[in-house]
C-alpha cells in the first residue's frame, strides 16, 4: 500500500537586495518512492536539486512542477551557498533525506515576493 505525504520545503520571502539566502532543509525524503516538487514563485528563486529561471521583479507568479526520475543523469550542481546548475536546468537523479530551498536574488529580479516550495513524497 502506498501512501503520499505533502511537505512544505519552504513559505517565505525572498530577499530585496541582490545575494545568496538558504532556507532551512526539510528532511522525509529518503523512503519516498517518487517525488513531485512543485513551486509557485514570484522574483528570483533557486531550488538545490533544480534551479528555475529567474523572474523580473513584478512579474506574475508562476507555477512550476518537477517530477524527478531515479534515472536521470547525475552532475555537479554546486554546493553550500555556491550553485553552479544553468538557470532553467533539472538535473534530478536520485534523492536523499533532506531537501532545501536556496534563494540567488540579483539586479531587477528580487522583489521580496512571497514563494512557496512543497513536495509530494509518494511511499
Amino acid at each position: 500500500m502506498s501512501t503520499s505525504s505533502l511537505l512544505t520545503l519552504n513559505a517565505a520571502t525572498s530577499p530585496n537586495a541582490p545575494g545568496t539566502v538558504a532556507v532551512a532543509g526539510v528532511n522525509g525524503f529518503s523512503t519516498a518512492r517518487s517525488l513531485a516538487i512543485i513551486a509557485t514563485v514570484r522574483g528570483a528563486t533557486w531550488f538545490d536539486y533544480w534551479h528555475l529561471t529567474q523572474l523580473s521583479a513584478g512579474a506574475a507568479a508562476k507555477t512550476f512542477c518537477y517530477c524527478p526520475s531515479a534515472s536521470n543523469a547525475i552532475v555537479e550542481i554546486g554546493s553550500g551557498l555556491s550553485p553552479i546548475l544553468a538557470a532553467g536546468a533539472v538535473r534530478g537523479g536520485p534523492w536523499c533525506d533532506w531537501l532545501r530551498v536556496l534563494y540567488v536574488a540579483g539586479a531587477s529580479t528580487s522583489a521580496g515576493g512571497a514563494q512557496t516550495a512543497r513536495v509530494l513524497a509518494a511511499r
